[in-house]
C-alpha cells in the first residue's frame, strides 16, 4: 500500500522536533526526538537508540526525510507574502526582517485576517515538498 502525500507532508511539519525515516521495505515512517529529551514521554532513550542503531544498521532501506533547515520555512513565508497585494506584502516583508521573525509574521497575519490563507498556502507548500521528495526517493504515492 502506497503512503499518501498528506501523511508526508504531515510528517515534514513534525521534523524541526523529529528525525524521521521512511522504510522503504515495510512502507512505513520511523521517527524519534532529535535529541533526546526526557520531557518527551513518547520514547525513552533506550528506544531512541535502538531506532538510531536500526538506520545506521540498515541505512539502504531508510530514507530521511528533509529536516527543517531543508524545508527553509522562512522561505515559504517570503514567498506567500509575495503573493498578496503590495502593501500587505510589504507589512509581511518587514515582520520577516525583525527580531522574531515568526511572531511578528503571525502577528501581522493575524492583524491582516489572513491566517487561514497562510495556513492553506503551508498546507499546499508541504504537499508540494512531499511529493518532490518521493519523487527525488522513487516512493510510489497516493494523492
Amino acid at each position: 500500500m502506497d503512503i499518501t502525500l498528506a501523511e508526508i507532508a504531515a510528517k515534514l511539519e513534525k521534523t524541526d522536533m523529529w528525525k524521521i525515516y521512511f522504510d522503504i521495505e515495510e512502507n512505513r515512517f520511523l521517527e524519534f526526538a532529535d535529541e533526546y529529551d526526557e520531557s518527551i514521554e513518547e520514547q525513552s532513550e533506550d528506544e531512541v537508540l535502538q531506532h538510531v542503531f536500526e538506520v545506521e544498521d540498515n541505512w539502504q532501506r531508510y530514507v530521511p526525510l528533509p529536516d527543517s533547515y531543508e524545508i527553509d520555512e522562512h522561505a515559504m513565508m517570503k514567498k506567500f507574502a509575495k503573493l498578496q497585494e503590495e502593501g500587505i506584502c510589504q507589512v509581511l516583508e518587514e515582520a520577516l526582517r525583525q527580531t522574531g521573525a515568526l511572531r511578528c509574521f503571525r502577528k501581522e497575519l493575524s492583524q491582516g485576517s489572513l491566517t487561514h490563507a497562510w495556513q492553506d498556502f503551508r498546507r499546499q507548500e508541504f504537499l508540494r515538498l512531499a511529493e518532490e521528495w518521493c519523487r527525488e526517493n522513487e516512493i510510489e504515492y497516493q494523492i
